[in-house]
């Protein structure tokens, strides 16, 4: 996930070479870690 630093949109994938924002064209993006989901074992 990508955030945009100008507008605030979040950005799933990028295109290939592409490093601006679809909604304003921004080019600076902040990358966001996914939430990490662990699997616990039930005893």
């Amino acid at each position: 996930m990508y955030l945009c630093l100008n507008c605030g949109k979040e950005v799933a994938t990028l295109p290939n070479g592409a490093i601006r924002c679809p909604g304003c064209g921004y080019k600076v993006f902040s990358k966001i870690r996914e939430p990490i989901t662990k699997t616990v074992n039930a005893r």
